[in-house]
């Protein structure tokens, strides 16, 4: 009986014993955890700092290349404009131009103000800017030459990687001008860089794309027009008029295609149009367009807007 008592009064003893080394195990195995977790979060820290400081110094990197990129742009593309502007010969400014044998064509037959001759007055290249265009990057400018003339650059690069002048767009090219087509003489088809204005309805408000005039742009004066066509009618749902309709949309919201710049001193709410007219040949007042090549003026292909599809 003694036996018995005093193996049971040992018991909650054993009990105690065992219950602190359980205790002690879940602790350290609790501590153990918690330092593997606290390492674990300083790794992924460190690695995170890391690739911030790479991705940081990659940036400065494109950075850099884009400054460098940008400083060669510029230097090439001003001195094109001065070897352009320094001789009147038509062979040798064909020459810095995109597409310089159908330019040198071009030029030859051209009415319009080419540029002929500079007059010793003083030329600037205030801005230069880059735009993205499906075609590629490209940069515009725009120059002043003496204290009115406007002079609006864009630089394209050639199928040689060099750049050029887009030759078409500073001088608004078009087949003949405007108001010899409206007079009725030379080819019933042409093509034309011209401003389009919507003609506004019965009580003065903003009308549709249904009745189009299109005016003739003023060399060097983007703010002021030349001669205008007559009332072009368009059917809005067709092609054409969802084109312009597209292309009005931009230029009441003050934009241009690919972000340009050039169109700021534009009459107001005018939009830019190269496009291919046919006249009637028995009514030369009649004249319809027979396509929207573009909405703008630069010498790419591409409509410069996104348009949308027909309804079913």
């Amino acid at each position: 009986m003694n036996r018995r008592t005093s193996s049971g009064s040992n018991r909650p003893d054993e009990l105690r014993a065992k219950s602190s080394k359980a205790k002690s195990i879940a602790w350290f195995v609790l501590g153990w955890i918690l330092f593997l977790g606290f390492v674990v979060w300083m790794v992924n820290i460190s690695r995170q700092q890391g690739s911030d400081s790479l991705a940081g110094q990659k940036s400065v990197t494109e950075l850099a290349e884009s400054g460098r990129e940008f400083q060669e742009a510029y230097q090439a593309c001003h001195g094109l404009v001065a070897s352009f502007l320094a001789s009147a010969a038509s062979e040798h400014r064909a020459k810095l131009t995109y597409q310089p044998d159908e330019t040198l064509r071009k030029m030859v037959n051209f009415q319009g103000d080419g540029l002929v001759g500079t007059d010793g007055e003083e030329f600037t290249l205030p801005t230069f800017r880059w735009i993205e265009t499906p075609k590629g990057r490209m940069c515009e400018s725009i120059g002043m030459m003496g204290e009115d003339r406007r002079l609006e650059f864009l630089f394209i690069k050639n199928h040689e990687g060099e750049w050029s002048i887009d030759w078409d767009n500073l001088v608004r090219y078009s087949t003949q001008p405007l108001s010899v087509f409206v007079a009725g003489e030379g080819p019933e088809v042409g093509e034309f860089r011209v401003f389009a204005r919507r003609r506004a309805g019965s009580s003065g408000e903003q009308g549709d794309v249904s009745r189009i005039m299109l005016f003739e742009p003023r060399p060097w004066s983007p703010a002021e027009t030349g001669s205008r066509s007559p009332e072009i009618l368009v059917d809005p749902e067709s092609e054409t008029g969802r084109i312009l309709t597209a292309a009005f949309e931009l230029v009441d919201d003050e934009e241009a295609p690919y972000g340009t710049e050039l169109h700021e001193e534009d009459p107001y709410s005018m939009a830019r149009l190269r496009v291919r007219l046919r006249r009637d040949p028995e009514n030369p007042k009649r004249i319809e367009i027979e396509e929207v090549l573009a909405c703008h003026w630069f010498s790419i292909d591409d409509l410069g807007v996104r348009v949308e599809p027909a309804e079913d």
